[in-house]
């Protein structure tokens, strides 16, 4: 009986003693990977395109280069992003917006889809992506190099406006695969 006593005592206290260490340590993360979510969001900037009614979020350190009614372009980190708006009401998924896209986009060469997925809806856009590996002429050393691109088809049900977004970036830096995909992934309608 006393050995048994013995043993139910030294239970709770093995018990109660790793309790603590997984508590702080599921605090800790809990704590870090908070941090690391609002870090991430104070470094970036969200653009709203008024024509069409868009916001997305883009790196601090990414440059605005045109931002009209007819077309948005912005680049940072070794990568660049191009929204491209049509009206064309025969088309009306964001796939077929998406597959329109990579099939008349001339900037990549021997190109081929190497996934497809159907994005979140956001603020009443249909998103649909398509990542794409081919080569591309580097336009300041004239080598031809891997890239990567995202090519996002966008459509409101309640417009004739369809329109794609495409992200272009060297195969070779893997980081932008990530912050492409985030940049996607933050397009909204309001």
């Amino acid at each position: 009986m006393v050995k048994w006593l013995y043993l139910k005592k030294l239970t709770k206290l093995y018990i109660m003693k790793n309790l603590k260490k997984h508590l702080v340590l599921g605090l800790l993360v809990l704590f870090v990977g908070t941090s690391i979510n609002v870090h991430a969001r104070q470094n970036t900037k969200t653009w709203t395109w008024k024509k069409h009614r868009l916001k997305f979020d883009l790196p601090l350190n990414w440059k605005v280069t045109s931002n009209t009614g007819t077309k948005f372009n912005a680049s940072g980190d070794n990568a660049s992003l191009k929204f491209i708006p049509w009206n064309d009401h025969s088309v009306t998924t964001a796939k077929q917006v998406a597959m329109r896209a990579y099939r008349k986009s001339t900037m990549v060469s021997k190109k081929r889809i190497i996934r497809q997925q159907k994005m979140v809806f956001k603020g009443g856009l249909e998103k649909y992506m398509l990542l794409v590996e081919g080569t591309q002429k580097s336009k300041s050393t004239g080598k031809v190099r891997r890239v990567q691109m995202g090519i996002m088809g966008l459509i409101n049900p309640n417009s004739s406006v369809n329109m794609y977004a495409r992200f272009v970036w060297w195969k070779s830096d893997s980081q932008n695969s990530k912050r492409t995909y985030n940049i996607a992934n933050s397009v909204r309608g309001y």
